[in-house]
Order: C-alpha cells, then sequence, then structure tokens
C-alpha cells in the first residue's frame, strides 16, 4: 500500500481564517487542501478542531465587541 506524505497544516493559519468567518470548505480553499484532506484531519486531530473552535470563538468576540 503507497502512502502518502502527511501534508503539513499550520494552526495558527487555521485559527486564523476560522476568525474571519470563513466556512470550513473556504478553510480548505485558503490552506490549498481539499475538503476530503480538511474533514479527515478534522476527524483525526483534536489539535485542528480546537484552532477553529479558537479562530470562531475569537471572531464572535471581535463582531460582539464592536457591536457593544
Amino acid at each position: 500500500m503507497i502512502t502518502k506524505p502527511k501534508i503539513h497544516i499550520d494552526l495558527k493559519q487555521v485559527e486564523s481564517l476560522a476568525a474571519n468567518g470563513l466556512t470550513q470548505e473556504q478553510i480548505a480553499a485558503a490552506l490549498g487542501i481539499s475538503e476530503q484532506t480538511f474533514y479527515k484531519r478534522k476527524r483525526d486531530n483534536i489539535e485542528f478542531i480546537d484552532a477553529i473552535k479558537r479562530g470562531k470563538a475569537k471572531g464572535i468576540a471581535l463582531v460582539t465587541n464592536k457591536l457593544m
């Protein structure tokens, strides 16, 4: 069986993209990976999921602060 080399994904970039309100499909495109790779990494990597959650929380906090 041939295995592909694991693609390095910068979690800080993932967090930043999520903070800017991008959808998961848009984040995958911005990272230059397929949606399949995005969802596989999300399924297999807790740090990846945490980066998305942190980013979304930062984005919501920023919008909330602007509204106040």
